[in-house]
């Protein structure tokens, strides 16, 4: 789990560091988690990974595969893994307030 450095966060995490309610997001939740997770600062280009993942994520009730998450932000594989180095697929489903993508 993330470590966060406010005593008391205002939104809830699972024990992988998830939003227990996909509801509390919003882009300081956002930037918070990201800051635990080892990144410092969300660019424009995260921003823009993040928001194509929510609006698939909205529109097809289930979140986009990394594949089709490159084609909706315009962002090669290689350029998606260095914005988010550790554990791509699972790093941008938590800055977007989704729950851990499967395996399948």
């Amino acid at each position: 789990m993330p470590n966060l450095d406010d005593d008391r966060p205002d939104f809830a995490l699972d024990d992988e560091g998830y939003l227990v309610d996909g509801l509390a997001w919003t882009p300081e939740v956002a930037e918070k988690l990201a800051r635990a997770s080892g990144l410092f600062r969300l660019t424009a280009d995260h921003w823009k990974v993040i928001s194509c993942y929510r609006e698939a994520a909205a529109r097809h009730r289930r979140p986009p595969s990394l594949a089709a998450l490159t084609q909706l932000a315009g962002i090669p594989l290689a350029e998606l893994q260095r914005l988010f180095p550790f554990h791509t697929a699972e790093l941008v489903a938590r800055l977007a307030g989704s729950r851990k993508p499967s395996d399948g």
